[in-house]
């Protein structure tokens, strides 16, 4: 009798065993579904590039930081610190220099920074001159910083002044004929195109954009497409509807335009080595029935929805914010705004299949303004 009750005692506490186990396997495989918060890459994925979060603390009396995440691992792998706001970071193709766009911390002077990566060590300063906005030349000997009350042309690395104009400008950028670049004014429906070929004598000529410009339009989101030489801006119309122009970014003639029933804000993203560019329509916070990221092919001239942001579940309260594509093309980082009681979060997609592959939280309350990823792979 005693043997036959400890066997079935012993033989509850296996049942239990089994059981715990079969709880413990089913869980595990239930969290590996919830692919809105994978934070580590699957073994197929695609490079390992340096992902700067600008910027994810300090501030005042303390140095900013900013965060340098690996595409791969989503892993924080070094600290940036500096004496100043980065507004923004354009990286040269190559990946082994930088140029920033910047205000000193305390007093808020303006500077323009060039830099070598990654030692981050000064090799061109211009002070008194910065735009939020700054972009490098097709062929990277000159930059231009813009949107503000003052656009200016310098020569890279060293940065001295090319062309300097107080122009209440909406975006710039530069063409990819030679020696000419461009602005947009807010509210008013014409490029101005700078040509400084001669760099005594620099002219500025309007031209309207595209056919359908007119009474009510408002320059919108623009980016310039240098491989397949071509310039898009987005033209907003009385806060109802849009044109995307499409022009030739050599001569500005118009090459096809669309209309869509939205209104895109925000920089696009320009997916290296395709023929797309992702838009960004980004609502009221909290407001997930404007969320969108779309893509209009340039090919077939169409527009589809890529992204719905209600369809994305994750912590906090969110709006699309900014993208940037890794150098192959291949992954989409989408830096989220939120508000001051939630971090700017970074969701990585794999372009190839569609998954979310990263979802970047810093462990501060950071707010981080920017996220520029540099073209070195360096899995190769």
């Amino acid at each position: 009798m005693l043997i036959n009750n400890i066997i079935g005692v012993g033989g509850k506490m296996i049942k239990a065993v089994i059981l715990c186990f079969a709880i413990l396997i089913l869980t595990v495989i239930l969290l590996s579904c919830e692919k809105n918060y994978i934070t580590q890459a699957p073994e197929e994925h695609v490079g390992d590039y340096d992902l700067l979060y600008i910027h994810a603390g300090g501030g005042w009396d303390d140095p900013l930081h900013s965060l340098k995440y690996s595409t791969k691992t989503g892993e924080v792998i070094d600290t940036i610190k500096t004496p100043y706001v980065i507004a923004d970071l354009q990286f040269t193709k190559d990946g082994t220099k930088a140029v920033m766009s910047i205000w000193e911390q305390k007093t808020g002077a303006p500077s323009v920074l060039a830099v070598n990566y990654p030692l981050m060590d000064t090799i061109g300063i211009l002070e008194g001159i910065a735009g939020e906005k700054i972009y490098f030349s097709p062929d990277e000997q000159e930059v231009i910083t813009c949107w503000g009350p003052t656009i200016a042309i310098l020569s890279f690395p060293d940065l001295s002044p090319i062309f300097v104009d107080t122009v209440a400008n909406y975006e710039g950028g530069f063409l990819t004929s030679n020696d000419s670049a461009f602005y947009l004014v807010s509210g008013v429906d014409s490029i101005f195109v700078i040509d400084y070929t001669d760099r005594k004598n620099v002219t500025i000529t309007a031209q309207i954009i595209g056919s359908s410009s007119g009474a009510g339009a408002v320059p919108g989101p623009c980016a310039v497409d240098f491989e397949n030489e071509q310039i898009i801006i987005v033209m907003n119309y009385d806060n109802e509807y849009s044109y995307i122009h499409v022009l030739n970014s050599n001569d500005i003639s118009l090459i096809q335009q669309l209309f869509v029933n939205r209104l895109y804000n925000g920089t696009p993203g320009i997916r290296p080595g395709g023929d797309e560019i992702y838009l960004k329509l980004s609502g009221l916070l909290g407001d997930y029935d404007n969320h969108y990221i779309d893509i209009y092919n340039f090919s077939s001239n169409t527009l589809r929805t890529y992204i719905n942001l209600k369809d994305i579940a994750f912590n906090g309260v969110h709006i699309i914010d900014q993208l940037e594509f890794t150098r192959d093309g291949r992954e989409l980082y989408v830096l989220m705004g939120s508000n001051q009681y939630y971090p700017f979060v970074v969701l990585g997609f794999n372009l190839d299949n569609d998954e979310i592959v990263h979802y970047l939280l810093p462990e501060t309350a950071a707010n981080g303004n920017l996220v520029r990823i540099n073209p070195i792979d360096k899995s190769n």
